[in-house]
This record gives C-alpha cells, sequence and structure tokens, in this order.
C-alpha cells in the first residue's frame, strides 16, 4: 500500500484495533496521532470528521495512604527504598527518574532537575525543564549512593545474576515491575485483579500498584499542605493548569468525605435526642379549670410541664438535664404544673 492509498477508515481501523488489544484510549489515539502527521507529512491527505477520535476519560486520582506508604517501605531493600522514596518526593514520572543523572542532582541547594538527555534520547514532556526541592535526609542518602556509583545514571539497569553484559549504563526498564514486587511483598494486593500471570492475590501484579500513583500522592499531599495549586502545576511539569485542578477535585471529595462523617455523627445524635424527646412529651395530660364565665384549658407533657394554654403554644427550653430553663409564657425557670400559679 502506498502513502496516497491510505485513507479516513484505516485510521479508524487502527483506533479499533488499539481498542481490541485493551490498551489505553489516551495511547491509542496518540499513536493515530503520530501516524496521521507522518502521513500527512509524506504527501497523504487524510481529513478526519469531529466524531472520529474516541474521547478520553482522565485516570482516578489514587493516593497511597500513611498506611500503605509504610507497609510499602518497610519491606524495601536499601536500593529499592531510596529509588521509591524519589518517586515520592519528587513527583517524577517514570523517564524522569530512570534517565535521572548525578549532575541533575543539586545537592547545595537540595534540588533534583527535570532536563533533556541526549544520550538517553529523553525530552520532558511539554518540553518543561523544572525542578523540585527535596528533603534533606533524600539528599543524604543519595550522597551515599554517589560514593558508590560508577555510572552517570542515579539508578542503572542493576546487574543481570546470569547474563554478566547486562546492565551497568542503561536506564532501567523495570521499575513498575519492581513496585508491584514490593507491594506483593508487603502484601498490599487488593487480591481481585486477574491477568494472564494469574491473580494479584498470589502474583506480582496488582493493578493498583503503579508509577504514576506516587506522582497522585506527591501532589495531593503537597496541596494538603497548603501549596497553591500555580505552584503545584509547575513542580509538576504541566501544560494547563486544567490537568493539576483534578488534584484539587480529589482533595476536595476528601475533604466532603470528613465533613459527610461529621454530619452523619450530629444526625445521629440528632436522632437520639429526638428519641428522648418524643418520650418526654408521650402521654400529655389535660387540666380544664372553670370559674364564672371564665375557662382555661391547659396541656402538660408527661412530666408535667406544660405545653399549651388555652390553644397557645407555650416555647419551652430544657438543659441537658431536662431542667426548664426558658418558657415563652412566664419567662422563668423551673416551672411546672404543680408550682406555677396563674391570675
Amino acid at each position: 500500500m502506498h502513502v496516497q492509498d491510505v485513507t479516513r477508515n484505516d485510521i479508524l481501523k487502527l483506533l479499533g484495533a488499539g481498542r481490541e488489544e485493551d490498551a489505553n484510549q489516551k495511547t491509542i489515539n496518540r499513536r493515530a496521532m503520530v501516524l496521521l502527521v507522518a502521513l500527512r507529512n509524506a504527501g497523504a491527505t487524510i481529513k478526519l470528521q469531529k466524531g472520529d477520535w474516541p474521547k478520553t476519560v482522565d485516570n482516578d486520582v489514587d493516593v497511597c495512604s500513611q498506611d500503605e506508604i509504610k507497609a510499602f517501605f518497610d519491606v524495601c531493600a536499601a536500593e529499592e527504598k531510596l529509588l521509591f522514596q524519589v518517586y515520592l518526593a519528587t513527583g517524577f514520572r517514570f523517564r524522569e527518574v530512570n534517565t535521572l543523572t548525578w549532575d541533575r542532582v543539586d545537592f547545595r541547594r537540595n534540588v533534583l532537575w527535570v532536563k533533556p538527555d541526549v544520550i538517553y534520547g529523553f525530552k520532558p514532556k511539554n518540553h518543561e525543564v523544572r525542578s523540585v526541592k527535596v528533603p534533606s535526609s533524600l539528599i543524604e542518602s543519595l550522597k551515599q549512593r554517589q560514593k558508590s556509583s560508577k555510572t552517570r545514571l542515579v539508578f542503572p539497569t542493576r546487574p543481570h545474576p546470569k547474563r554478566p553484559s547486562y546492565g551497568g549504563d542503561q536506564p532501567d526498564a523495570h521499575h513498575l515491575e519492581l513496585c508491584k514486587e514490593v507491594a506483593f511483598r508487603a502484601e498490599l494486593n487488593c487480591g481481585h485483579c486477574k491477568s494472564t500471570k494469574g491473580k494479584c492475590a498470589t502474583t506480582a501484579n496488582c493493578e493498583r500498584w503503579y508509577l504514576h500513583r506516587w506522582r497522585d500522592s506527591f501532589a495531593t499531599n503537597l496541596l494538603r499542605s497548603g501549596v497553591d495549586i500555580k505552584t503545584l502545576q509547575t513542580l509538576l511539569g504541566h501544560k494547563k493548569l486544567s490537568t493539576t485542578e483534578k488534584y484539587l477535585a480529589a482533595l476536595r471529595m476528601d475533604e466532603l468525605d470528613d465533613k459527610v462523617e461529621g454530619y452523619s455523627r450530629s444526625i445521629s445524635t440528632a436522632a437520639k435526642c429526638g428519641s428522648r424527646n418524643s418520650r418526654r412529651y408521650s402521654s400529655p395530660r389535660v387540666n380544664v379549670e372553670a370559674s364564672g364565665r371564665a375557662a382555661r384549658a391547659s396541656l402538660y407533657d408527661s412530666e408535667n410541664h406544660l405545653v399549651s394554654m388555652n390553644g397557645g403554644v407555650v416555647t419551652l427550653l430544657y438543659d441537658g438535664n431536662g431542667t426548664l430553663q426558658y418558657d415563652s409564657l412566664h419567662r422563668m425557670t423551673s416551672m411546672t404544673a404543680s408550682n406555677t400559679a396563674y391570675s
């Protein structure tokens, strides 16, 4: 097939093939876009219609809890712990960590940089050169690691037990697999995921554990600590503020959860109080008094408190011990039917 023979239908078939592979829709769209640009640069005239591009849905923000983080790092070896501490403390993407070189670590200012690297073919997403301030404890750990390092890379490919030529001066491409292995070791798998490797209850393939989760945790924890949304956008290297705002929405949902729980507790308390009050005002007593032409009808509650006189409502306020503090008729305390005189 020649370039000129490629049509709109071929692009649609490519989009459909990606869905059959169960690939992420953003990845499918990106593949199609790259191919489309290449074909057009080669002279093809392919026009897609407005509804041809499938809509994508942003992934939910999934933040590691403090208990999960502790359990994860408790089972890490020293090298593993340092690797994932970098992920958690910087919010870096996979390629930003696996191509991190020692000249991108500013030991004096406690800063890690994201910059292009021609040797490893790395270009920052959105072409954003940026830096992130990290804890001094992490910098100290990196200093210790540098003393025994023999490559430019902070995290080169680990040596292979049976392949002496493997690893050493190339970026480690297995961070995701390692993350899943540690999570499995820490017994953090959900136990419900299934893949060609089997169930995650017995294998290291839980879908809840992926590298971007550390980035989600980094962003959300910064917002919780008071960092503003524009600063977070810069730290994450987002081109659009709307991309960063999803973390703000997730944080607001967390706060809403707390408020809903508090509201639920107040409803439960009110329901119990209402139950007590309903018992207090049960079994009312009516007393009718006549004197010449005047007649007075009084309604008392089960505790002998006046609640209505001559059809009018008397407002009564009680304290927590059930003692009357205010009534709208006489504005006096401790009024009961037995100790109050009416003229």
